[in-house]
């Protein structure tokens, strides 16, 4: 599955499909296997928080990533994130940056 799909499913079915979907896609890369159960429920939920702004095309802007991301950092140690976690949580965002 590649990302033009997810934005496609984003804009066409209801949010749960899109989840799983999303799911697939993480589980599905390599890159991003190293991701807990825990870290990839933190990104599902804010990739589904800003749900709407990808529907509508616009995606999910830079400085809102930025935010998102600050705020994880922060609070890392409770939320038991890595750095790399971090890393890989910004970048499968950043891919829905427009």
């Amino acid at each position: 599955m590649e990302l033009e799909d997810l934005f496609t499913i984003a804009k066409e079915h209801d949010s749960e499909y899109f989840r799983r979907k999303l799911n697939d896609f993480v589980i599905q890369h390599p890159q991003f296997s190293n991701l807990s159960q825990d870290n990839k429920k933190i990104l599902l939920d804010l990739i589904h928080k800003h749900i709407d702004m990808i529907r509508k095309g616009v995606g999910i802007s830079a400085y809102v990533i930025q935010q998102e991301t600050h705020r994880l950092y922060e609070n890392r140690l409770k939320l038991k994130i890595t750095e790399k976690d971090l890393e890989d949580i910004r970048e499968i965002m950043g891919l829905f940056k427009k």
